[in-house]
Parts: C-alpha cells; sequence; structure tokens
C-alpha cells in the first residue's frame, strides 16, 4: 500500500525522540469506493529515551488528530484491511527457499497512551450495499505490547446518539479465545459484556453475557 505524506516532518532527539508528521494518507484497495483508506490530519510520536538503552521501545505518547478510516469489503468479497499479498502472475518456477533461520525474539514495544482526536470510522459493505459512519471518535488507549492487552476509554456519535465506552481486551492470539470486557453508556441506557472472542485470523465470534438496562427499550 502506498503511504503518502503531504506535510511538514518534524524530527527530534532530545529530551526524547519524537516524530511529527502532517497530513498522511494510506492508499485502499484498487476498486473501493474511497480510494485512501486511512487519512490523518496530524500523527505525533514521542519515545522515552532510557529504554531504548536496554533494546526496549517505550512509546509515551501517540496522538492521532482527526483520523478518517475507512473500512470497505468490496462487491468481489475483498476487505480493504487484509494486507496478505497478492500471488504472483508469474509462471517461473519460485527459487528456492534459503535456509531457515532462528527465529527472532520479539520486539519489546509497550504504548503508555494512544490518544485519538475528533476521529472519524466508516464501516462499508458493497455487497449488502451497507453503511455506518461513527464520527466525534476520542479514545485514549494502553498497550502492554503491539499483542496487548488493551485498556481503552473513549466516546463516538453514531445516528445522532453519543455513546461512552470503556473496553478491556485480552492479548490477541489466532489459536485461542481473546477475554473482552465492554461497558457501554448512551442517552441514559446502559450494556456490560463480558466474554470472549475468538477466531481472529478467520470468523470472529463472541460468546459471553451482556446485560442492558434503561428507562426505555428504545
Amino acid at each position: 500500500r502506498e503511504v503518502t505524506f503531504k506535510g511538514d516532518i518534524g524530527l527530534s532527539l532530545l529530551p526524547a525522540p519524537a516524530l511529527s508528521v502532517a497530513d498522511v494518507s494510506l492508499a485502499s484497495l484498487p476498486g473501493a469506493q474511497e480510494a485512501r483508506m486511512l487519512r490523518l490530519k496530524r500523527l505525533e510520536v514521542r519515545v522515552a529515551l532510557a529504554p531504548l538503552l536496554s533494546g526496549q521501545i517505550k512509546v509515551e505518547t501517540v496522538r492521532l488528530v482527526e483520523p478518517v478510516l475507512v473500512l470497505e469489503t468490496l462487491a468481489d468479497g475483498r476487505r480493504n484491511w487484509n494486507f496478505a499479498a497478492a500471488p504472483s502472475p508469474s509462471a517461473a518456477a519460485p527459487a528456492p527457499p534459503p535456509p531457515a533461520a532462528a527465529p527472532a525474539a520479539p520486539l519489546a514495544i509497550n504504548f503508555d497512551n494512544i490518544v485519538v482526536e475528533n476521529g472519524t470510522v466508516v464501516v462499508r459493505d458493497a455487497r449488502a450495499k451497507s453503511e455506518e459512519r461513527f464520527e466525534a471518535v476520542s479514545a485514549r488507549i494502553a498497550a502492554s505490547s503491539l499483542e496487548g492487552p488493551f485498556e481503552a476509554a473513549g466516546a463516538l456519535k453514531t445516528r445522532g446518539v453519543v455513546f461512552n465506552i470503556t473496553a478491556v481486551l485480552g492479548r490477541l492470539a489466532d489459536d485461542r479465545a481473546v477475554p473482552l470486557n465492554l461497558n457501554l453508556t448512551a442517552a441514559g441506557a446502559k450494556l456490560q459484556s463480558s466474554g470472549t472472542i475468538s477466531g481472529l485470523a478467520q470468523t470472529p465470534r463472541y460468546r459471553g453475557k451482556v446485560k442492558i438496562e434503561g428507562e426505555n427499550l428504545a
């Protein structure tokens, strides 16, 4: 996928490594209704200096300013969030694989604070001819690693209703269920859910308990 930087890029090393970029976009799949899967007005990243000396990347802050994320399922079933490489059309015999190398140790990265400011998420399905928009998305997310666990709190607006959300998601793994606890409030109603998500690599499924209460069922 093509990544485009149209704005200024700033970099500083002291007192802590920091990077800022403006007007960033990530291309979607060919044939998608929206050419850009992700647009960012501004991205800011700040990394703690001391942990780098021991080979650990501790991201103090990631700030996404006015991100627009478009998740599309195309008419042929392709999903623009699937980054698997397409098979090569070449008929030439493939080269023999190189000798297997010892597996590298996973990179130690944790995120103290991921901030989303005034974001928008669009979920579009060309097959079902449906589209949902989530606007005014704000969130703070923390993660112990790239695979989690994750803690998040935030708010969004959809269909004219403002939702406040807190969630805790366990460590991601393709071969086992991942714990999920979710609390959601909107218009005087409250939803509490606790359970697990499985099949993340194929068709995700949720199993758990859901409790909803409020003065009006609507």
